[in-house]
């Protein structure tokens, strides 16, 4: 939102890189900021960091395989190095075959290539909102 370089944020980064900015265990500026997220935004039931897009996609996934007790994901776009999303490109050695199976493409704007593809072992679909031309 507020664009690279911003003077006040690379101060605030500087001051924190004196103090560390990598740690193993949640640090208790994430707790302030989860905090203050969920004051201002009261529906958010929990608040996750992650340093990367395929890192939060990756819980995403996790997430819903945990909460539905599917296991099948159907992805649209780019989603990472992770093996539930590479195996599915030409980049997948290394993915196990079993994981490969547990995930789907499918075209971007093509509706009714998504709702066949839908079944109910589904845990979740993942898209990118926007890819290379505008949502139909």
């Amino acid at each position: 939102m507020l664009g690279y370089g911003h003077p006040v944020i690379d101060l605030a980064i500087r001051r924190q890189l004196e103090q560390g900015i990598t740690f193993s265990l949640m640090h208790p500026l994430e707790v302030e900021l989860a905090e203050r997220i969920h004051d201002i935004i009261p529906c958010a039931d929990a608040v996750r960091f992650a340093k990367t897009g395929a890192e939060a996609t990756s819980a995403a996934v996790r997430l819903a395989r945990a909460f539905t007790g599917r296991t099948k994901v159907l992805c649209c776009g780019y989603h990472g190095w992770h093996d539930w999303y590479i195996g599915v490109t030409s980049r997948s050695a290394g993915v196990p075959g079993p994981v490969r199976d547990l995930t789907y493409t499918f075209e971007y704007n093509d509706i009714a290539g998504l709702e066949a593809a839908l079944s109910d072992d589904v845990a979740c679909v993942i898209l990118e909102p926007v890819v290379f031309r505008t949502p139909e």
